[in-house]
Parts: C-alpha cells; sequence; structure tokens
C-alpha cells in the first residue's frame, strides 16, 4: 500500500499545522517588538499608511524584528485565504467554519497591530490583536487536529 503524506490527503489540515507554527512564531516576535521595541510616533490622518511606512524606514527605524513581525502578518493573512478557500472542497462544515474564523480573525489582528503602530499605540488595539491571534490560533488548532477533513 502506498502511504501518501497528510499533506496530500488533506491540504486543510496540513496548512492549518503551518498557520500554528507561523502565529505562534507571529506572538513571539510582536512579544519582543511590545517590549523591547520603540515604536515612533505616526499620525495616519497627515501622513496616510503608506507614507507612514515610508517615514518609518526613512527615518531610520527599522527594527529586524518589528519589520519581520509586519512581513509574516501579511504573509499570514495571504496563507488563512488560501486555507479558508481549500476549506471551500471539504466535506465537513466544520472545516469552513473554522478556516473562515481563523481567517477573520487574521485579519483582526493584522488591523489592530496596524492600527496599534498607526494610531499611538492604545492599549486596546493591543489586547484586540491579542485575542484576535488567541481566536486564530484556536481555530488552526481545531482544523488541524480534526479526524477528517
Amino acid at each position: 500500500m502506498v502511504d501518501r503524506s497528510v499533506a496530500a490527503r488533506n491540504p486543510v489540515q496540513a496548512i492549518s499545522g503551518v498557520m500554528v507554527g507561523l502565529l505562534l512564531v507571529q506572538f513571539v516576535l510582536g512579544m519582543y517588538t511590545n517590549l523591547y521595541v520603540t515604536l515612533p510616533s505616526m499620525n495616519p490622518r497627515y501622513l496616510g499608511i503608506p507614507m507612514g511606512f515610508h517615514t518609518m524606514i526613512s527615518r531610520g527605524f527599522a527594527s529586524p524584528i518589528f519589520m519581520i513581525h509586519m512581513m509574516l502578518g501579511v504573509f499570514l493573512v495571504v496563507l488563512s485565504l488560501i486555507t479558508a478557500l481549500k476549506s471551500l472542497s471539504s466535506t465537513k462544515s466544520s472545516t469552513k467554519l473554522w478556516s473562515g474564523i481563523g481567517l477573520v480573525a487574521v485579519v483582526v489582528a493584522g488591523y489592530s497591530g496596524l492600527t496599534f503602530f498607526m494610531d499611538g499605540q492604545h492599549n486596546s488595539d493591543s489586547f484586540t490583536m491579542a485575542i484576535a491571534w488567541l481566536i486564530a490560533l484556536s481555530a488552526y488548532l481545531l482544523t488541524m487536529l480534526q479526524k477528517e477533513i
């Protein structure tokens, strides 16, 4: 008998496992940024998001950890969208549900992170980012650990 890999049998389950690992890395990078990186003050009403990033980089503020955290966040949004789209071919409604919840949670976490950075670093944005991260992690863990996809 030929034993197919988990990725070949259940791509949603495999991608969800990757999401769990990347979300854990994202958490560590975010905590490091929160504790040890001083973010510059940005005001999106005057700069706009693209100008805010340009200003951040041109002023010499380009903490490698923070930049990796931001880029990984973008990658997580793309990967969560792929996971949700792949889950549409699943016969299990729970796979579709948890993949969709994971996608929404990753987008909410990313948006909260962006507003945290761009709009004065309010604790409510940080809290929302952390709760959305927890929901995303839970959703992808549940998807990854399902018996059949």
